[in-house]
């Protein structure tokens, strides 16, 4: 016999206790809070441990809790602050969701058998399911892993709507037979049926046998079996299944009527929820309920509905925005702004953000208010699937799957919650890149195998690089060892044990003082205890054979399903979902997200059956309860009603918030909700000015002076650097308008920079910030650029004659010879692999599909009419030089590297550039028209000259043309070297002004800036 069988034998007949049910209506949420607070507070703690008040989730709880503490110190004006309000609250009552209900009333049974997990039910619906398919049952799709849990939700929801699975097979197959014949669609939901009617047969079965129990089974135990310290007082604080997820069930208002020991039950409820339809719904599962009205919550000031521009809805860009301005809205409150009507000061605490949907809003406030200073606090939780952690775990299967692929295996290596030991010390990034190196030579090969020659060949290249490879490999060879053999096919169990060990051996260390290590080792224990669960789950019920791809499926949709919570600052902006909001009190509300598919959210619909033939199947019963609205319809009213509570929430001030552009679904153009269209209540309209406070702490130090002291992180660190930076007096000459340009030596590659955008040579040249750049595998644009200078230096420096049709060919050799001996002996960075190599070098040499730059270089030469005397090579300009402008002539200190000059028969010069990319601009661009007027007058000392400037050109690769002249089109040379010297001279007076405005010339560029994360173009762009 069974535990549950052994425990029902024992079980006595009950009697239902005579209870009193009452519905108490409140005008509004005030007077359902006040309500709340006068049925569920007790003076005697023994008294107040047998009530329990049902609330829909955990923030709900933290918010009623902070409510009844206010208003047990302040019963007559709940506008007064408290400073000790715990101490008034004699005895708290149990405040728990519908889950923790059914865990409260287990543990009041008298030696119950244990409650089974989620992991238990699901292993035994997967055993079910299995069991179903070898008895020759097969459903009309494949079973995968993240559909067993919407077959037992399926289940579960006929069970809450007092449906059997005897009925469910009887209603659906009677509406199904009429048309298998004719309808291909209908044979399919059929065969479904059977399917599903077999699986729950199964798992009914196997529960029975378990030593365990269910939601289901557990009801049934309440109601035979007496409870050693019974509930005597039910407040029910939820609507029901219609009006939300996480409302009561059929099954649940069955159990509140008939549950033994009960004395009281307390329906608490707004007059708008009430008049959406739950008013008939609750007199029809709950006969006989008497219906009171709770007093009115008298309140001398009306609510102040916030209006912007005459718009009752304040509308901005995204979600983050959103944040922002409530952002600004408390620290204008708080600074700047008057007091309220009521003269009490709008505080961070009393402020509320009220959303629909927690996410994207949990993610992104501690980015805005973090930035804006400004603290909050929230009882959510994030999913558990968004932490890095997971990420991390992700690169153990995928290495697996890939079968050890060197960009898995070295990410794996890298990553910072994991580490490697080799000889009792951890393998360090410098090794890991020096292995990552060694394997990218051999890109084909099987990198086990390649470790494994690794470390048996002796050192061909410096010792301190091979030391540094042999230890990442040794710790890469273990990893491939040890998940090879994770990998192999066995019990479930077993495999999810193997995981574990491995996670839990290299686990990083983490400091638990710093939040950032405190919440790393929080999600981690998280993830392992869903480990530890499933493991627990197979053993103990269902423990088939599995490869580790079934083993990471299941554990994927796991941990996708879990959530953490949510570290927040302890106090600040409270961040609530609609459901929770109504149960805390606040002075200023601000809902936001108001638009068309989150006011109201659409529910989700059955994968299974259609919506028509479910509303059959629930309305269908041989008893009198009517299944609950579980339409749309329904649903959209009770939000509304929702909505139209929370408009009367604040005591003070209240604002809608709405946005237009949908970062989660790609960018999209959003619609305002239909809510916003009539306010069904009564408010008062104040028109807002809108504050022009400083809102984000970094806009500040771009902006102006900023005390110290109230600069805290990252910002601190930022202000610091720049007051560092400020004075350079010692070490630097300073750019100050008394000063001028005099004292200034500027580079024309600097100048250009300035006038790309201001901002971008700010950060390099005043700040000296290191531009981030995206982390290449193969060779970088920099260091191919550098190696095409040397190569054709090297070549210029021993061919003196002109090249022509004649001699290319030889030209071209001996440039090929100069370039297998940069490529192997270049100094910008590590040697070149052999593969990578042979890519550069048909890149320089070409192939008999493209030219390559070298040869175009050189057939750029052939094409010249005037033969060359001589070439200067890299040309060094350092001085002062004299510059035309508007205004007169004027002497600007330059160093600069010309490419080339090339000297020419009729005694004019060339000025050559190279340019891997495009060419450059022609109006922003000032390199070779300075280059050209500076050389002119730094050859005038020269014994042959004097020369005189003849063109200018880039040798721009990117263009198949090549060449591309100074001059543009229209214009004479001297035109052209008269609009670049101005521009050069605006630029130079620009920054020696210290003007360095965020101002790209090109914003397309912008996306690839490596000052992206230090730019504010965004900000200065809405100022």
């Amino acid at each position: 016999m069974t535990g549950r069988n052994a425990f029902s034998s024992n079980a006595e007949i009950m009697v239902i206790t005579p209870r009193r049910t009452r519905l108490l209506r409140a005008d509004d949420l005030r007077a359902f809070q006040r309500a709340i607070a006068e049925v569920a507070t007790y003076n005697d703690p023994w008294t107040a441990q047998d009530c329990v008040v049902m609330v829909p989730t955990h923030a709900a709880t933290e918010q009623l809790k902070r409510t009844l503490e206010y208003l047990s110190f302040t019963p007559d004006n709940p506008k007064q602050k408290t400073t000790d309000s715990r101490s008034q609250l004699i005895a708290w009552p149990h405040f728990v969701t519908r889950r923790a209900w059914y865990t409260l009333m287990h543990g009041r049974l008298k030696s119950p058998p244990r409650l089974l997990t989620d992991v238990e039910r699901e292993v035994l619906i997967q055993s079910a399911s299995e069991d179903t398919i070898r008895s020759g049952v097969k459903p009309p799709f494949e079973v995968r892993p993240g559909l067993l849990p919407k077959i037992l939700t399926f289940y579960d929801i006929l069970r809450r709507q007092h449906k059997t699975v005897n009925v469910f097979e009887r209603v659906v197959t009677e509406q199904l037979e009429r048309d298998v014949a004719l309808d291909r669609g209908a044979r399919r939901l059929l065969e479904q049926t059977r399917f599903l009617v077999s699986v729950f047969r199964n798992f009914e079965q196997k529960i029975e046998e378990s030593d365990g129990l269910d939601e289901h089974a557990l009801r049934a135990l309440l109601l035979t079996n007496p409870c050693l310290q019974p509930v005597r007082h039910v407040v029910v604080t939820v609507s029901d299944q219609s009006a939300s997820e996480n409302g009561l069930w059929p099954a649940d208002f069955d159990l509140l009527t008939r549950l033994p020991d009960l004395e009281r039950v307390d329906v608490i409820a707004t007059e708008q929820m009430l008049q959406s339809g739950l008013l008939e719904r609750i007199r029809e599962r709950l006969p006989g309920i008497e219906e009171e009205q709770c007093s009115r919550v008298t309140d001398p000031t009306p609510v102040r509905l916030m209006m912007v521009d005459d718009k009752r809805c304040r509308v901005v860009r995204d979600r983050e925005d959103e944040l922002i301005a409530v952002a600004k809205d408390v620290k204008w409150a708080r600074q700047d702004g008057p007091q309220s009507d009521g003269g009490v000061d709008i505080a961070d605490d009393s402020t509320a953000v009220v959303f629909q949907r927690p996410l994207p809003y949990l993610y992104l406030a501690k980015q805005a208010f973090g930035a804006c200073g400004v603290p909050f606090e929230t009882f959510d939780s994030l999913p558990l699937a968004a932490e890095p952690y997971a990420a991390a775990l992700d690169l153990v299967f995928e290495c697996i799957a890939s079968k050890f692929a060197r960009s898995d295996l070295v990410a794996l290596l890298r990553s910072p919650h994991f580490t490697f030991l080799v000889d009792e010390s951890a393998v360090t990034h410098e090794e890991v890149s020096a292995l990552d190196r060694q394997l990218a030579q051999f890109p084909y090969d099987y990198v086990p195998i390649e470790l494994k020659r690794l470390l048996r060949e002796s050192p061909t290249e410096p010792a301190t690089d091979h030391d540094l490879t042999r230890r990442a490999a040794r710790a890469a060879l273990e990893i491939v060892d040890k998940l090879t053999r994770l990998a192999s096919r066995d019990r479930t169990s077993r495999l999810v044990t193997n995981v574990l060990a491995f996670l839990t051996k290299h686990a990083s260390v983490w400091d638990e003082t710093d939040s950032v290590g405190r919440r790393l080792l929080q999600v981690r224990a998280t993830i392992h205890e869903v480990l530890h669960d499933l493991r627990s789950a197979h053993v103990s019920h269902h423990d088939p054979e599995s490869d580790l791809a079934e083993v990471w499926a299941n554990i994927r949709v796991w941990i996708e399903r879990r959530a953490v919570q949510l570290e927040s600052d302890q106090g600040g902006v409270q961040l609530v979902d609609a459901q929770a909001a109504c149960y805390g009190c606040f002075t200023s509300v601000t809902i936001v997200g108001l638009i068309e598919k989150d006011w109201p959210q659409q529910r989700s619909r059955s994968i299974f059956y259609p919506s028509l033939m479910l509303e059959q199947l629930f309305q269908s019963s041989s008893v009198s309860d009517k299944a609950p609205d579980t339409s749309q319809v329904a649903r959209n009213r009770a939000e509304h009603a929702r909505f139209q509570d929370l408009l009367g929430l604040s005591t003070d001030q209240l604002r809608l918030s709405s946005f237009t552009l949908d970062h989660l679904d790609q960018d999209a153009l959003v619609s305002p909700s239909t809510f916003i269209e009539n306010l069904e209540v009564e408010v008062r309209l104040v028109d807002e000015e809108a504050p022009s406070t400083r809102i984000k702490i970094d806009e500040a130090l771009m902006l102006g002076t900023v005390d110290p002291s109230v600069v805290q992180e990252e910002a601190a660190t930022w202000l610091s650097l720049r007051l560092a930076t400020n004075d350079l007096s010692e070490s630097k000459r300073s750019f100050s308008h008394e000063e001028g340009s005099e004292g200034i030596t500027f580079s024309p590659t600097g100048v250009e920079r300035y006038l790309a955008c201001p901002f971008k040579y700010f950060a390099d040249h005043v700040l000296e910030l290191e531009e981030e750049r995206e982390e290449l595998s193969r060779v970088s644009p920099l260091e191919r650029g550098t190696w095409l200078h040397e190569i054709l230096e090297e070549f210029y420096k021993d061919w003196r004659g002109a090249i022509n049709d004649e001699n290319i060919d030889l030209a071209l050799e001996r440039c090929a010879g100069v370039m297998e001996k940069v490529l192997t002996t270049h100094k910008t960075a590590q040697p070149l692999p052999q593969a990578e190599r042979a890519l550069e070098r048909s890149l320089f040499l070409g192939s008999i599909a493209k030219r390559g730059l070298i040869d175009r270089v050189l057939r750029f030469d052939a094409e010249q009419g005037l033969a060359v005397v001589d070439r200067l090579l890299e040309h060094k300009l350092k001085g002062k030089f004299k510059f035309k402008s508007s205004s007169g002539t004027r002497s600007v200190s330059l160093r600069g590297v010309v490419d080339r000059i090339d000297l020419l028969q009729d005694h004019s010069f060339r000025v050559v550039d190279y340019k891997l990319g495009p060419a450059p601009n022609r109006n922003l661009a000032v390199q070779l028209p300075i280059y050209a007027v500076c050389s002119e007058q730094d050859l005038a000392d020269r014994p042959d000259g004097p020369w005189k400037i003849g063109d200018a050109q880039y040798l721009a690769f990117k263009k198949e043309g090549l060449a591309e002249s100074m001059v543009g089109r229209g214009k004479a040379l001297t035109e052209a070297l008269d609009d670049g010297q101005q521009r050069f001279l605006d630029a130079v007076d620009g920054i020696s002004q210290r003007e360095f405005p965020v101002r790209p010339a090109e914003p397309f560029n912008c996306k690839y800036c490596g000052y992206s994360t230090v730019c504010r173009k965004e900000y200065v762009e809405d100022s």
